[in-house]
């Protein structure tokens, strides 16, 4: 063979240039890097039934929700408490940092779209808009095969998502939203979703996102375009990435054991599911406060695959989210227990609609009225306002907690019947952390008024009322004691010369108290006057006694002249 390829080679230059062409056309669309360990070939969307059983839904529908990046921003995510500007979805070219617009024509085939369907599927948002790595068709569930790819551009990337990473990106998705709120604040809410949970966690795969705010006012001072702050951070400050957010992995895709990460932020409900992706956040919420009301900021949400094009990723953005704090309504204090709160009144620390109107709902959706909003109790509850400065309508929840005022106790009984060595010790949570103790008994004693716990109790049934100044909550110990010993009790006694001591049924006799002196035992003579006692004990541990006494009397038996018979005239 080698000899033929040889002979073509000399003899046909053409030959040269086919096999080129082979190699060329073989070789288009590839990247030319290294294979993940364990990568598996693309699959076909044919082949995972995208949608059915319990999965999301990706509708194929823009006349509905929007053709336009700015339609789904409007209509979908942003709330009527922001004023929507100039919107652009599209990605950073890695070569020259320029933007490309890259919104096509095939609603499914996009990276940045309309779901809905995620409550009825067990999913954390119910609807909302999906910026992912891959396309929007192919984040449908159930993940029936493992990891999944979508290539979409190679060169498609953000630096300042490179910035956060310190790797090379690729398939970016950037959305890009220039808007003006009524208020100082921003929020909105979104789950992290990724299919390269868990096998890639620990390694530099570590698919990325950030949301960057800017505008004025505001210096991020962290090198990112228009001196933007990145506001896709976990409290404690980590970016949020698979690496950053995962359950303790028993062995990663190289074998290795990866400690857990921020584990409470990690959704284990089975997001492989209701998506393709295989696993994701819980539901989480982005906020900056400090902004300046009618002046306009620009928010970047963008995502991507990190190190190379495999296994996509996406962000759940969940609807009407995107808001302004117009209007911001304090829960009530928590209630005590059995009484309500009268929520038409509520507490109002930003906005201007006090005092009103509200209408009250038992729903997030505003679609079931509830009734008695004058005596609610404890529950989540849903206050609908519009503010009348700026027109936005906005639905706050309301929170009724009952108070955390909880206390508890342990005990010691009293040892032995009659005593004085019982003790209460009592355990107070919650409330305003300053209590009052009032003690109230019927048949017990040795009560010290005002302190939290007690002893030297005898047997009896105690009674406290514990108050932090709004609520209180009461406690009932009951002290008890062992039954009282029996132990014979007999009367006193005089006898002449001597007596006899009779046999016990309960106890022994004793020359001394508590059990000391000369045991007696039945049957003994008593010669002398003195007192017996008789003396019994349990024996155990405790050793519990009782004692009676008895004195007996000896008397002497008086002499009485004997004389003689006599006879006398």
């Amino acid at each position: 063979m080698f000899k033929i390829i040889t002979k073509l080679f000399t003899s046909d230059k053409r030959f040269l240039i086919g096999l080129f062409l082979i190699l060329s056309f073989s070789f288009y669309g590839q990247e030319i890097t290294k294979e993940r360990v364990g990568y598996s070939p693309d699959k076909s969307i044919n082949t995972r039934g995208p949608g059915t059983g319990n999965s999301i839904l990706v509708p194929n529908n823009d006349a509905q929700y929007g053709s336009t990046p700015k339609e789904l921003v409007e209509n979908i995510l942003a709330s009527s408490c922001l004023t929507i500007g100039d919107v652009r979805f599209g990605y950073y070219r890695k070569d020259n940092n320029n933007w490309s617009n890259n919104f096509g024509a095939v609603t499914l085939d996009r990276q940045l779209g309309y779901f809905n369907d995620g409550t009825a599927q067990n999913f954390a948002i119910d609807e909302g808009l999906l910026l992912s790595t891959g396309k929007i068709r192919n984040a449908m569930g159930p993940s029936v095969s493992g990891s999944f790819s979508d290539r979409m551009v190679s060169n498609a990337g953000d630096p300042d998502l490179r910035l956060i990473t310190g790797r090379t990106m690729y398939d970016a998705a950037v959305l890009e939203i220039n808007f003006t709120p009524v208020g100082t604040k921003i929020e909105f809410q979104f789950v992290f979703a990724s299919d390269e949970y868990l096998e890639y966690c620990g390694t530099q795969y570590e698919d990325a996102f950030g949301f960057f705010l800017s505008g004025p006012g505001i210096a991020g001072g962290q090198g990112y375009q228009n001196n933007a702050v990145n506001l896709a951070k976990l409290p404690n400050g980590d970016p949020i990435t698979i690496n950053t957010i995962h359950p303790f992995v028993a062995s990663n895709i190289n074998g290795n054991a990866v400690p857990a990460s921020n584990p409470a932020y990690y959704a284990n409900n089975n997001i492989n599911v209701s998506t393709e992706f295989d696993g994701g956040t819980v539901i989480l919420t982005a906020s900056y406060t400090g902004l300046t009301s009618g002046q306009q900021y620009k928010m970047k949400m963008a995502i991507a695959d990190a190190s190379d094009q495999r296994w996509d990723a996406g962000v759940f953005l969940k609807a009407k989210s995107f808001t302004s704090n117009a209007l911001v309504v304090n829960n009530p204090a928590p209630l005590c227990i059995g009484t309500t709160t009268d929520l038409t009144a509520p507490e109002v620390t930003a906005g201007s609609s006090l005092p009103g109107p509200y209408t009250y709902w038992r729903n997030e959706a505003a679609t079931i009225p509830y009734e008695t909003p004058t005596a609610a109790t404890a529950g989540t509850y849903y206050i609908k306002a519009v503010d009348v400065e700026s027109g936005c309508i906005i639905i706050k929840p309301v929170i009724v907690t009952n108070s955390n005022l909880d206390s508890s106790f342990t005990k010691i009984d009293v040892t032995c019947f009659g005593g004085n060595n019982g003790s209460i010790n009592l355990s107070v949570t919650g409330g305003s952390g300053t209590y009052t103790y009032i003690w109230s008994t019927n048949n017990g004693s040795g009560l010290t008024q005002g302190v939290q716990d007690q002893s030297g109790l005898s047997a009896g049934t105690y009674n406290v009322t514990i108050n932090d100044g709004t609520c209180e909550t009461q406690e009932t110990v009951v002290i008890t004691q062992p039954n009282q010993i029996v132990v014979d009790d007999p009367a006193d006694v005089t006898a002449c010369d001597s007596y006899t001591l009779p046999a016990l049924t309960n106890g022994n006799y004793f020359t001394g108290s508590g059990g000391t002196g000369t045991p007696l035992f039945a049957g003994d003579n008593i010669t002398t006057t003195q007192t017996i006692y008789v003396y019994a004990e349990t024996g155990t541990s405790p050793n519990c006694s009782a004692e009676n006494s008895f004195v007996v009397t000896i008397n002497a038996t008086p002499l009485v002249d004997d004389p003689a018979d006599v006879a006398a005239c």
